[in-house]
């Protein structure tokens, strides 16, 4: 109960020591933490203890944080770019402001007049303090002595590391009060002469007190209370009634002027550079009453001067310290900008050690490749004078080629004039059996087909074993397709379903166009069987596209049969008169024959069409399977040759990506879009040449276009293939080392070295009845096939036999050798 006596007292008398000090100063500053909740309560009790018409200034030391929080952890700010830094110490200064308006807002709560704010930003909270009490003249200051969880009654003085920094360092002409939790702890005055008078109060005795003491004592038993307490917050209050005492005393010095004591006082400085005055009796001495009239006016005066320069010595005194601690101030933070100078310097010298270690390593592994450098010099200049030797011995060999190319050449030209003379004796019976087709295509459409062979229902069933089941190799929609042997030739059979809708008048018309139309990559018609309405067509060993879509098909080989099937497109939609129609375009009916040659088999559901404006109207109904479908076709009904384009498109994305029908449009698009072909494209194939696969899939996705105006035609889509299929045309999947050409050298063949139904360079070139040359492989094949017609003219060869072209042959090997 004592302590909280005491307590209230101090509180008072420290309320009405600061109305007295600003009386004199204009404003009164409160160093106030970041955190409100820690420095409410000092707010408080200065605000409790101080006039409304006075004004509070909250004093603030924002410290930057050094650790910044970033999505990896708390990071050293040296490390972080100067963006980041500045964009967090704005961060920082905006959640410091919005706390210092809290307190601003909190004094005009209590009905203060005015409240400002003063900040400064230093990394050392005590060091910024005593620069703003320096730098603003600050007089007045209210600081916590401690955290307030450290608080007890016990406390006389400051606790916390800044508050004693305080104490010691700030200007000696401030005078602070430490608060904690709302209580005053002690107060430290400021040093001037009135307080430094003040500061040592009279220890004399009742019996030995001069008149000048005794008045003292009567103001201090007037002004202060009947008890002191030494506790710190008391000192307040003894501080005030002191004040009282030394003012009183220097009333009695101009009333008493007889009793003042017969040795003068002289000023002095204690320890701590307060000023004190010296009791005006000499120690020992018994003090003498005189009467005022018996004081002299000249010892009086005397005393005065005296005085007054012992007070204008230690003004004196105090200025010359608070030169010296600006100097001290000065001398600091010229040590701290030298320690930084000192770590910049050695962080310079660090990074240099490093730069030049880097550059010794750097110049160390230049010496080792300029080392390899030279030793692969060496070689490639030992390479080149071996490569000089070898182009001597070959311009030897080669006048020795000129020579025999000038041979070549000669029989060349006697092969051509034999070729000649053979075309000349053909000339005439070809006319002349192209005359007979015509006429007989005039008198009946079954004539028309007489050069196709006719079986008979019996042969057809010996063939297939009466159509048993093991010989059949397909089934569709109009029929299945047997495996036989006719005539020693194995051949496919397509027995259609009786049941059909396809009449004897359709059946024949079929027969008499598919006997006309002859292309290498359309599978032949042989002959057929009106009794039985099958036709008979050559035998393809390496079945559909579909069945290899899933197994291993080298892109080369993709392109080559993307290329055919567009050329027999080209063909099929060039006709005269009528245009043809596939319409039921899709990797079943692209039949595979030796070395991957890919044939359009299953031409029943071709359409003929007439051209009517912009469209082209088929004469059957539509069939085929719905993902290959043209969607223009399933919505209006109308069937044009871009149907079949819109099927080869998605034929073309299969070959590339592997993947089934539907949806492979949408996947490749994405692809395109997103730059990530290589991810869809089969891997099967090999590796892809980007180039290649990307102008393979643009081209797929323009034949897939939804509308049938902004598909290309079949013709614009073999441009497009010319050069895809030139970059592969001359490799085959298994050629002899003899053939073997390099890569710049496949451009530049000449024309008549290309096989025309292989369109790759001849090894065993064999001339036919229709006076052309081709690959022998190739020839025979389509021989083999029942073909009885050209592959160039489409005319009916007079016989199967086979002359060797060995000129052609030997000018082959030697232009090879000559790109080799």
């Amino acid at each position: 109960m004592k302590g909280s006596e005491e307590h209230g007292w101090a509180s008072k008398g420290s309320g009405r020591e600061i109305a007295e000090e600003e009386e004199e100063e204009e404003e009164v500053y409160v160093a106030v933490v970041k955190d409100v909740k820690e420095g409410k309560a000092n707010l408080l009790w200065l605000l409790h203890n101080t006039p409304e018409d006075k004004k509070v200034v909250v004093v603030h030391v924002h410290r930057p944080a050094q650790r910044i929080p970033t999505a990896l952890g708390w990071i050293s700010a040296s490390h972080l770019q100067e963006e980041e830094v500045a964009a967090y110490r704005s961060i920082e200064r905006a959640n410091m402001h919005r706390c210092l308006e809290e307190y601003t807002s909190m004094c005009s709560r209590v009905k203060v007049k005015t409240a400002g704010k003063l900040v400064i930003e230093r990394d050392d909270v005590r060091k910024g303090l005593v620069e703003l009490v320096a730098q603003h003249g600050i007089t007045q200051l209210v600081m916590g002595a401690a955290a307030d969880k450290y608080y007890s009654r016990r406390m006389k003085g400051p606790r916390s590391k800044t508050a004693l920094a305080l104490q010691q360092q700030a200007d000696p002409s401030c005078k602070i009060w430490f608060v904690c939790k709302g209580n005053l702890i002690c107060t430290r005055d400021a040093c001037c002469v009135d307080e430094a008078v003040a500061a040592h109060k009279p220890t004399s005795t009742s019996a030995d007190r001069s008149p000048h003491t005794e008045l003292a004592m009567a103001a201090w038993s007037d002004e202060g209370p009947a008890g002191s307490s030494t506790s710190g917050s008391g000192e307040s209050s003894v501080n005030d009634t002191w004040d009282a005492a030394s003012r009183a005393s220097d009333h009695s010095l101009h009333v008493n002027m007889a009793s003042s004591p017969t040795v003068p006082p002289e000023a002095d400085t204690d320890d701590d550079g307060s000023l004190v005055l010296r009791t005006l009796t000499a120690p020992g001495d018994v003090p003498h009453f005189h009467s005022p009239q018996r004081r002299s006016m000249e010892d009086l005066g005397a005393m005065y001067q005296r005085l007054q320069s012992k007070l204008n010595e230690a003004d004196n005194t105090k200025r010359e310290a608070y030169e010296e601690l600006h100097k001290r101030q000065i001398a600091e933070k010229d040590l701290s900008e030298a320690s930084r100078k000192v770590d910049v310097a050695e962080t310079a010298y660090n990074k240099e050690v490093r730069r030049r270690k880097e550059i010794e390593e750097a110049v160390a592994k230049d010496k080792m490749q300029l080392s390899a450098l030279r030793k692969e010099r060496d070689e490639v200049h030992e390479e080149l004078q071996q490569a000089r030797q070898k182009m001597a011995a070959l311009k030897l060999q080669a006048s020795d080629s000129t020579q025999i190319l000038k041979d070549i050449k000669a029989n060349l030209s006697e092969a051509y004039s034999h070729l000649d003379s053979i075309r000349v004796d053909h000339e005439l019976p070809q006319q002349e059996r192209l005359h007979q087709k015509k006429e007989a295509a005039t008198t009946s459409a079954r004539g028309a087909a007489q050069h196709l062979s006719e079986f008979s229902l019996s042969e057809l069933e010996q063939a297939t074993e009466n159509f048993h089941e093991a010989s059949k190799i397909g089934e569709g929609g109009y029929g299945c397709v047997y495996r036989g042997s006719l005539r020693h030739t194995t051949v496919a059979i397509k027995r259609l379903n009786p049941q059909g809708l396809q009449g004897t008048a359709e059946f024949q018309r079929e027969m008499d166009v598919l006997s006309r139309v002859r292309h290498p990559n359309l599978v032949s018609l042989i002959g057929a069987c009106p009794e039985a309405r099958a036709l008979v067509y050559e035998y393809l060993p390496n079945g559909s596209l579909e069945e290899h879509l899933t197994r291993e098909l080298t892109w080369q080989v993709r392109i080559r049969i993307a290329a055919e099937i567009c050329s027999a497109l080209v063909f099929l939609h060039s006709c005269k008169p009528l245009s043809l129609v596939h319409g039921d375009l899709k990797p079943v009916n692209i039949l595979l024959g030796s070395n991957f040659v890919s044939k359009i088999s299953d031409l029943g559901m071709y359409r003929l069409l007439v051209r009517s404006s912009t469209l082209y109207h088929g004469t059957h109904l539509r069939k085929g399977t719905f993902a290959y479908t043209d969607p223009e076709l399933l919505s209006s009904g109308e069937i044009t040759a871009k149907s079949d384009v819109y099927s080869f498109g998605v034929i073309l994305l299969r070959l590339l990506t592997g993947r089934p029908a539907f949806g492979v449009s949408k996947v490749v698009k994405e692809a395109l879009d997103m730059k990530c072909l290589e991810r869809v494209l089969d891997a099967s194939a090999g590796d892809w040449p980007y180039v290649q696969a990307e102008k393979l899939a643009k081209l797929g996705l323009k034949c897939c276009d939804m509308n049938r105006r902004n598909r290309p035609d079949a013709k614009e889509a073999w441009k497009m293939l010319q050069p895809l299929m030139k970059s592969i045309s001359f490799a085959r999947l298994s050629p002899p080392s003899s053939i073997m050409l390099a890569p710049e050298s496949s451009s530049c063949i000449p024309s008549y070295f290309i096989c025309p139904i292989f369109k790759e360079l001849m090894r065993d070139p064999q001339i036919a009845a229709d006076g052309f040359t081709y690959e022998g492989e190739a020839i025979k094949g389509w021989l083999s096939s029942g073909k009885e017609t050209s592959p160039m003219t489409n005319l009916r060869l007079s016989d199967c036999e086979l002359v060797p072209n060995h000129a052609l042959r030997s000018a082959i090997q030697g232009w090879v050798q000559h790109q080799n």
